[in-house]
């Protein structure tokens, strides 16, 4: 329990979540903006990534992320023709287009993911303590497993009816006060449940992602104590684990991509009823259409994204911690 994180309120938790989440998106938008640059010539919609959350959109004219003509009417071949034509006809800011937008539904998620984890696993340390003094036996090794799993799952589902209302916002070109309206209609022609629709692949890829991600990181946190205050240390197992968790659930990644396409397509087409194969079906259909190739495909791209993005992420976080620890004891 000598963890920074549990000797310092929510308040400041949620500051050091923030600060990571900030940290994260402003250095990981720029490679996903070359890579889906790359990715989505001649395509109507794609997935953009901030590096804290995978989010739908149309390719539109003047609509964030901000596609322009002269990035869409060639073909770009490599990151240095892509990354000298954005600079060209963009600015450096086009490095970061469609920040803003994606960071008010990412930041929030991100803290409530991170807050509720830190929380869960100090109340379930405490538990495993009493076991551990009562029967002799030592369960902190399932203590991430068991916190990371449900705060995963509370961030996933909280996120997801806002994602598919910004869906029908951006697909429509509506403005924030037409949210009412948006809700509405998504309700009327789907019910409640419409808002949720996706959720399950979503809910198969994250949970187990987060599940391994912790497990590996806190593992090796306790295996390596004199270094754990270290930023470096934190950085590369932060890496590491985001590797391992990124390559396991690769399979269920490449699902949630197609589900999220395929729902995306249909709302800006505004068809009133989404039906979608399981999530078995079509892992059945991709390992027998391209074997294994097709159930890891995409597995390096995600590594580009999600190993630094993780590394990035749980360093600044712990880093924050520790700052507020450190303040807290001077200022006491």
């Amino acid at each position: 329990m000598n963890d920074p994180a549990f000797k310092i309120g929510p308040l400041y938790q949620m500051a050091s979540a923030f600060t990571g989440a900030v940290v994260t998106a402003v250095i990981i938008t720029p490679m996903d903006v070359i890579k889906t640059r790359m990715q989505m010539q001649h395509r109507k919609c794609y997935i953009y990534c901030n590096g804290l959350m995978d989010h739908f959109y149309v390719v539109q004219k003047s609509k964030t992320p901000k596609i322009e003509e002269s990035t869409m009417s060639v073909n770009l071949k490599g990151i240095t023709e892509t990354f000298l034509t954005i600079r060209k006809a963009e600015g450096v800011k086009g490095f970061w287009s469609g920040l803003g937008p994606t960071l008010l539904l990412a930041l929030p998620t991100t803290i409530v993911y991170f807050l509720t984890y830190e929380e869960l696993k100090k109340e379930l340390l405490k538990l495993t303590h009493h076991i551990n003094d009562r029967y002799m036996i030592d369960a902190s090794f399932f203590v991430p497993l068991a916190s990371s799993m449900p705060a995963r799952f509370l961030a996933a589902t909280a996120s997801t009816p806002f994602e598919m209302v910004r869906i029908k916002m951006q697909s429509e070109q509506m403005s924030y006060r037409q949210l009412g309206e948006t809700l509405k209609e998504i309700i009327d022609t789907r019910g409640i449940a419409g808002l949720w629709h996706g959720l399950p692949p979503l809910i198969m890829r994250d949970v187990p992602f987060s599940a391994i991600y912790w497990t590996t990181y806190e593992t090796i946190k306790s295996q390596f104590p004199e270094y754990r205050s270290k930023f470096l240390f934190s950085f590369i197992s932060g890496g590491i684990s985001g590797m391992l968790a990124a390559t396991l659930t690769t399979p269920f990644d490449v699902v949630t991509t197609h589900v999220q396409l395929e729902i995306g397509e249909k709302v800006v087409q505004k068809e009133k009823t989404i039906e979608s194969l399981s999530i078995a079906r079509r892992l059945n259909e991709l390992y027998r259409n391209r074997g294994m190739k097709g159930i890891f495909s995409g597995l390096s791209i995600r590594l580009y994204k999600v190993v630094p993005a993780c590394a990035i992420m749980i360093s600044v976080f712990e880093c924050g911690n520790r700052y507020f620890y450190n303040y807290d004891r001077r200022k006491n």
